[in-house]
């Protein structure tokens, strides 16, 4: 199940790589400031992540105990549910695109390159959350080679967008950021198309709407179980991500610039641990729904070490070639010169981070995602936050300081979702059984 959802996970996320390439073309001032708010429109990401993930696991779970119509039912009503969501986030972005930059005290200049670009990204984005809840239907049944051609469409559409609307082919204007955010929307607009047919012709899933209407509570608060506690401790990551590019702001437009590259470039790392996670969590969501415990807790152990050792080689892999990649981007010595330290530590968080991730949604899809919740914001906000703040900026350690507190973020929380599933407390069911 992995390797299928691999290709789909690196198609798709490298989109913001490829932004962040087109961005530098105009310049780094401008991938600096679009990189800076990226984190607010990833925790729509995350949300819709949460959402598809939880009601994949819980379909997961009355499939893996043969209860096929509850598992319909379930899909429907948080289809539904997605829709509704995704009127809400493009509200929230219609009203406050131009004031997300300066709430987080971005300079002036970089302030208005972001709310242009989240005039056009973050009121859409709700299209790209929508797509997550459909492929993960998908995966649920089996099927993800529908969403590897899913990709394939975004990733294509997005680049030829780029292309069009930046560089002016075929005689169009040249849009700058606005075109860069335009090719980002088209490219979820297709993707999203193809796999609606894929739903609902391809799978030939004829989904009991009605039922799952009349008892839409009913099917929902078993995802929303998952679902809210879930996809707050994501929502939560993103907003300290934002807090951390706030620091980053203070020091300076160069370190604003190579934070949104190698973060970018990383993305690359995480594509492993992304899908070898998705896949372990629906897995170990049908064993528990069979309630084998040993072949869920082996599935886990298994999972752990492909996503432990594939993230941490890739991410060596651009310590060694890190001038020539940071090179794609910029020219400037600044970025260059911090560039191999920075991605040292970006390496070294990446076995953590596996763990992290891989461990942590086993967990969720088990319904202890309450937990889960509890450590990521705790650990977080009450010590890495201001940690990263007395590093970085009171001790004057600067940029280096800022990002090496991700690497203990990581570390803790890694240590403390192990010893979670080692107790067993996850032994419990959240389906309603039938």
């Amino acid at each position: 199940m992995a390797l299928p959802l691999a290709l789909e996970f690196l198609l798709t996320l490298s989109i913001p790589l490829l932004d962040a390439f087109f961005l530098s073309r105009i310049s780094d001032q401008a991938a600096a400031a679009v990189g800076a708010v990226v984190p607010v429109y990833f925790a729509v990401f995350s949300l819709f992540s949460s959402l598809a993930l939880a009601g994949a696991s819980v379909a997961s779970q009355y499939m893996g105990n043969r209860q096929y119509l509850d598992a319909e039912q379930t899909i429907a009503a948080y289809l539904v549910f997605s829709v509704m969501l995704t009127f809400g986030v493009a509200g929230f972005f219609l009203a406050f695109h131009d004031d997300v930059g300066v709430w987080m005290g971005l300079p002036e200049e970089l302030a208005l390159i972001s709310a242009e670009y989240l005039a056009m990204v973050g009121v859409f984005s709700g299209l790209m959350g929508f797509r997550l809840v459909l492929a993960q239907i998908l995966n649920a049944y089996g099927q993800p080679k529908w969403n590897t051609i899913s990709a394939v469409i975004t990733t294509g559409t997005n680049l030829v967008g780029n292309c069009i609307f930046l560089f002016g082919w075929f005689g169009l204007p040249q849009l700058g950021v606005k075109g860069v955010a335009f090719a980002s929307v088209c490219s979820w607009v297709f993707s999203g198309v193809w796999l609606t047919y894929a739903v609902l012709v391809g799978l030939k899933l004829n989904l009991p709407w009605g039922s799952a209407i009349s008892n839409f509570k009913k099917r929902l608060l078993p995802v929303l179980k998952i679902a809210i506690p879930s996809g707050f401790e994501p929502f939560s990551y993103q907003m300290s991500l934002t807090v951390y590019n706030l620091y980053i702001a203070q020091l300076g437009d160069a370190e604003l610039a190579l934070r949104t590259y190698t973060v970018n470039l990383f993305i690359l790392c995480l594509v492993p641990t992304l899908s070898i996670s998705n896949a372990n969590q629906m897995l170990v969501a049908q064993h528990l729904g069979n309630h084998d415990y040993q072949k869920a807790s082996a599935q886990l152990k298994q999972s752990r070490r492909w996503a432990i050792g594939v993230s941490f080689t890739l991410g060596l892999i651009l310590v060694v070639f890190n001038q020539s990649v940071l090179g794609l981007f910029t020219d400037n010595s600044e970025i260059l010169m911090m560039g191999f330290w920075t991605m040292i530590i970006l390496a070294l968080i990446e076995p953590f981070r596996a763990v992290n991730i891989v461990v942590g949604a086993a967990l969720r899809s088990c319904g202890d995602a309450v937990f889960v919740l509890i450590t990521a914001v705790s650990v977080t906000w009450l010590l890495i936050i201001p940690l990263a703040w007395l590093l970085g900026i009171y001790l004057g350690l600067g940029f280096y300081g800022v990002i090496f507190v991700g690497l203990f973020d990581e570390f803790l929380r890694s240590f403390i979702n192990r010893r979670r599933w080692s107790a067993n407390k996850w032994q419990r069911p959240v389906t309603v059984k039938a």
